[in-house]
């Protein structure tokens, strides 16, 4: 006959999860510890407390972070311990012990037997050295987990969030919207989302002068989300890390950022005292719950001391609860991905969010509070807690560009596949054959635009000069993120050990569009995806615009019940006369391939890379979002000769306040520039401004649309 604990070690959930059996316990308090007994061992460092499970071998155990520097104390730190489900008897070994100048001490040792459904409090007597150690223990069957393996629907907290800031957009349409009545209006009000681009310090002038704009016209309480990645996810980290988000707050934090962004980052660099400070206040603790450190996380430190200032730099993810929970301000959502370390992006990434209330990889169904991030796993429950990573950690690792595949830079400008580099610009020659048959047989409309016939070239993503690796010959450099400089940010492994973790689509929707499948098919042609790294006891997360610069599956996906997207490219694109609209092509394909709704992507700018402001995308169905994508086009603001700028800033010669270069030779607005001066900040701000406000009332025109789409879908629903 088949024991309990056999039949229990077999069961699993509707996700593969089998159970497991648990020991929990939290070491509280000390007293009566002898500290002269230790001194006479000739201990170098003072006793600690060390606890393991004999069943699960010598690699599982656990010393506290606190030390018994005197004869009574709190400890208050958790372990677990996992161990099958058909295990019903294990034993805790708990010691007290400490280091000296040749080995470790034990000074004191207590075993004890647990049998399953235990759960008692016990006060150990170290008899030997002295001392008492208060503990809470369990051994139990857990089916549940510490890490979501369910993301069917929304996080409940932001579902509550949506709740409340429903009632706020609703207020601000009808401002917005007042000839609207409220026959027209529907049930439930349309989500509009703004998403930013990557682009370094570029983004985050461009965001500051999109949300001017966007607030100005009173259009900022309309919005239900924010999603950023790197620059983009730098300016909503400072955002709402200085709760500088909402109406009121935003023109002040705009005009705080500005000065912070007209200090160097570079010289922050090799600050001695900012060195230090970074290795006292933030590193150092790291390694002290063995967290892993790299570059990216004094990158980050870096961003947050410039950005978020001294006052807030101690701010965590979770803390931005507190300023989103009432729904006065749209929901933030940072993206990053994980890539593996010798692998292109082309072949392998997991995309990532960073919000409020989660962190999440949503192609995996994987989702874990920030609270925990940071800590250690194992098949899906915290080992033992670490403190919550700082804000500053997710500004490092979503804007490290740096950690890019140095081979895949050289050989191709970046980590999308050569071959899909080649299928694109044939693709664009197609666009102009299809256009010019289009044309021929529209000739009445002879408003269109003539199309350009430069199809040369495709992008040049190079961030340094390509002689500069020439000489580079060491194959680990340029084909390893992590060799000779950690380049990526790690955060210990929350899937480790954990089986049945497979990617899947985010959404259903089929590709309708053969243009579109066409293009995600050879997208995806290089593409392994497979499992997350469930081996490893860190994973590396890097800047997402190394997959895609402009991430839009965030506000996209279903479960947010998208309406209208408000795209913000900040992309650094060759000149300002020819931009190869990469990031939306991107963007479009990869929608396709994960299944989330994209309208067609149909514009004879695409093909022929003319800038433009603005280009609108909507589809014929309900329930498929509008996407209306804006640029740092510059043709018409450039021109403008009786412009009044309202900076108040001297210029630095005699050129025109708006003349002046966004993209190429001669700009101050590249990519890997760390610092702006204020008046170049409000050049760049009053551009994006100029862009946005321009097409404020096709914004207004779209949102009525998506009204009509909205109501039309609610009642069929």
């Amino acid at each position: 006959m088949e024991d309990l604990g056999s039949a229990v070690d077999r069961q699993v959930d509707a996700k593969g999860i089998a159970p497991a059996a648990v020991v929990r316990v939290v070491l509280k308090g000390y007293r009566k510890i002898s500290i002269s007994y230790y001194l006479g061992k000739l201990l170098r460092n003072v006793p600690e407390f060390v606890i393991s499970c004999p069943d699960l071998g010598s690699n599982n155990q656990h010393t506290t972070v606190h030390k018994c520097e005197t004869t009574e104390g709190e400890i208050n730190e958790t372990f677990q311990f996992v161990l099958p489900a058909a295990k019903t008897e294990t034993t805790l070994n708990i010691e007290m012990s400490g280091e000296n100048w040749l080995f470790r001490k034990i000074a004191g040792k207590v075993l004890i037997p647990l049998s399953i459904g235990d759960t008692k409090d016990l006060t150990i007597n170290f008899s030997k050295a002295g001392g008492e150690l208060d503990i809470e223990v369990s051994f139990i069957v857990r089916s549940d987990r510490d890490l979501s393996f369910d993301q069917t629907d929304l996080n409940e907290k932001e579902i509550k969030f949506r709740e409340k800031r429903f009632v706020k957009v609703n207020r601000a349409l009808e401002q917005l919207l007042p000839e609207l009545g409220s026959s027209e209006r529907s049930s439930e009000p349309p989500v509009i989302s703004m998403v930013g681009s990557g682009g370094g310090y570029r983004a985050m002038i461009g965001m500051a002068g999109a949300m001017d704009a966007i607030r100005d016209a009173g259009l900022l309480d309309a919005l239900t989300y924010v999603s950023g990645l790197s620059g983009s996810g730098w300016y909503l980290s400072s955002a709402y890390g200085r709760e500088g988000m909402n109406v009121d707050n935003q023109l002040k934090f705009h005009e705080e950022l500005r000065e912070s962004m007209s200090h160097s980052l570079y010289k922050l660099f090799i600050d001695a005292a900012h060195i230090g400070l970074y290795h006292s206040e933030y590193s150092s603790l790291k390694h002290k719950y063995g967290e892993p450190t790299t570059f990216v996380d004094f990158f980050g430190y870096t961003l947050g001391k410039a950005l978020l200032t001294r006052k807030n730099i101690h701010k965590k993810l979770s803390d931005l609860h507190s300023y989103v929970k009432d729904g006065e301000v749209p929901y933030p959502i940072i993206v990053a991905t994980s890539l593996k370390d010798g692998k292109p992006a082309n072949e392998f990434y997991a995309y990532m969010e960073n919000t409020p209330h989660a962190v999440s990889f949503p192609g995996y169904n994987i989702e874990s509070e920030p609270q925990k991030c940071g800590s250690l796993w194992d098949q899906g429950f915290v080992l033992r807690e670490s403190p919550e990573l700082p804000l500053h950690f997710y500004m490092g690792c979503t804007g490290c560009a740096f950690s890019i595949l140095l081979n895949s830079l050289i050989q191709n400008g970046g980590e999308t596949s050569k071959q899909f580099l080649n299928f694109v610009e044939s693709f664009r020659e197609k666009e102009l054959i299809r256009i010019e048959e289009a044309r021929r047989k529209l000739k009445e409309e002879e408003d269109k635009e003539k199309a350009g016939d430069n199809i040369d070239g495709l992008m040049d993503f190079l961030l340094y000069p390509y002689k500069l690796w020439k000489d580079i010959r060491d194959y680990n450099i340029l084909n390893h993120r992590n060799a000779l400089i950690k380049r990526t940010g790690k955060m210990l492994n929350f899937v480790k050990n954990l089986g049945n973790v497979e990617l899947h689509r985010l959404g259903q929707a089929e590709m309708k569009d053969v243009r579109q499948a066409e293009v995600a098919e050879n997208l995806s042609k290089n593409f392994i995806g497979g499992t997350i790294c469930t081996d490893d006891d860190a994973i590396d997360i890097c800047d997402a615009g190394i997959v895609q610069n402009v991430c839009t599956n965030a506000v996209m996906d279903e479960r947010r019940t998208p309406d209208l997207v408000l795209v913000m490219d900040f992309n650094a694109y060759e000149s300002d006369e020819e931009f190869d609209y990469m990031p939306l092509l991107l963007a479009w394909a990869r929608s396709g391939l994960d299944g989330v709704r994209f309208p067609p992507v149909v514009s004879e700018a695409l093909a022929t890379k003319e800038p433009r402001e603005l280009l609108i995308f909507e589809s014929d169905g309900d329930d498929c979002p509008t996407v209306m994508w804006f640029t740092l086009c510059n043709k018409e603001f450039r021109k403008l000769r009786e412009y009044e700028p309202k900076s108040t800033q001297d210029p630095p010669d005699s050129r025109r306040f708006n003349d002046f270069p966004v993209f190429g030779e001669g700009t101050s607005f590249k990519t890997i520039n760390f610092s702006n001066t204020p008046y170049q900040f409000d050049q760049l701000r009053e551009l994006m401004y100029y862009n946005v406000s321009k097409n404020m009332d096709k914004i207004k025109d779209q949102i009525k649309k998506a009204i009509k789409r909205k109501t039309r879908r609610l009642a069929n629903s």
